[in-house]
């Protein structure tokens, strides 16, 4: 039409309105390009949090590792108090509340509650993408109808553990995996199989050692 025009050739009605809405159609085109990059961070996005919602819904552990998750939970919820009540700033410092909204939170955006009886899959998934989202936006807006925590206060109490250096430092210990960590440890040990000669014709006797666990 461009050319046609450049001819001198006359435009019908049909092609003098494509002629008009010309710059309108640039506009919004231009507008998809910008938007293609963010449009794939959002589709990968929702994927990856697909796979952490299936991921902790499959996920079965044996009792003894749920001890250890609990006890490794524990851990952790005691040493980053600590370390945030050694910072330079003591104020407003955390309290066991604030590691329960942040723990919270996550479950909002990654998990099915367990009180999501009648809720598809899908619904479920779509109500964790929301909260995921309110997250990403440090909203304003409660995490849950009645409460008084925002999203942003939230993240405000996220922000200041990984200022602390609790978030640099490298774990220490085997958290609830104590009693197994000693008993490898004294079975590797010499005196864990040290025998004591108690005369001609009888057999050694193993040394033995209580654990403390």
């Amino acid at each position: 039409m461009d050319e046609a025009v450049s001819a001198g050739r006359t435009l019908n009605q049909e092609q003098k309105e494509v002629m008009r809405s010309k710059p309108t159609l640039a506009a919004v085109i231009d507008e998809l390009e910008h938007l293609r990059a963010p449009l794939a961070v959002a589709v990968a996005e929702e994927d990856l949090l697909t796979l952490v919602y299936f991921g902790a819904l499959f996920d079965v552990k044996p009792q003894s590792d749920f001890i250890a998750t609990m006890a490794a939970r524990e851990h952790e919820r005691s040493s980053c108090i600590t370390y945030d009540c050694v910072g330079d700033d003591t104020v407003d410092l955390l309290v066991e509340g604030d590691l329960d909204v942040v723990s919270a939170v996550a479950a909002l955006a990654a998990a099915r509650p367990a009180s999501a009886v009648g809720v598809s899959h899908r619904d479920a998934l779509q109500a964790c993408a929301h909260h995921a989202r309110l997250w990403l936006a440090r909203a304003d807006e409660p995490i849950h109808p009645g409460s008084s925590v925002t999203y942003a206060a939230v993240r405000a109490k996220l922000d200041r553990i990984m200022a602390s250096d609790y978030y640099t430092t490298a774990a220490v210990g085997g958290y609830g995996a104590e009693g197994v960590q000693a008993q490898e440890s004294m079975a590797a040990s010499p005196e864990a199989s040290a025998v004591e000669e108690s005369g001609a014709g009888e057999a050694p006797k193993v040394r033995s050692f209580p654990l403390k666990l």
